[in-house]
């Protein structure tokens, strides 16, 4: 089944006079074969950058060799980790399929330097995160680059 996002809005155009399938989630409607996943405008966005000292938690490597990682595949000199978080993230935008499963060697999370899901946070290379906002965003939702700088320089949002 093909897959939307949308705003309130524009799913009220697309399904005006037309057969709706609700779920008990409703923000997820089904309109002539199309599942439409309709973003909540109250919806909080947040936009942090890991510590160092977390690396080993999140990423099961320190820092150091979490760099040297990214330097041989990526060819990346930036080793910063940013979480990108929202109530109901869509990794499937983000993070390509491989063997059925999200897999961030695949074109699709190398293209967004997607890393991996992390309980409810997503985590990306500092390389590729705007590329990966920038695709969010055109699907309707409002990740603010400014809160990417202002993680990029003080290492937090605020």
């Amino acid at each position: 089944m093909e897959t939307r996002y949308v705003s309130p809005e524009k799913f009220s155009k697309v399904s005006k006079g037309k057969k709706i399938t609700d779920y008990p989630n409703e923000w997820i409607k089904d309109v002539n074969g199309i599942r439409y996943y309709i973003i909540n405008p109250e919806m909080e966005y947040k936009i942090s950058e890991i510590e160092k000292k977390s690396y080993p938690w999140y990423l099961g490597m320190t820092y150091e060799s979490y760099s040297k990682a990214v330097k041989e595949m990526f060819g990346d000199d930036d080793a910063r980790v940013f979480v990108l978080e929202c109530d109901w993230f869509p990794t499937e935008l983000v993070a390509g399929v491989t063997n059925g499963r999200y897999c961030n060697t695949s074109s699709l999370s190398r293209k967004t330097g997607w890393i991996r899901s992390f309980g409810t946070i997503e985590l990306f290379r500092a390389a590729k995160v705007e590329e990966a906002i920038t695709i969010l965003n055109k699907h309707g939702f409002k990740f603010d680059n400014a809160q990417l700088k202002i993680a990029a320089i003080y290492g937090k949002t605020e």
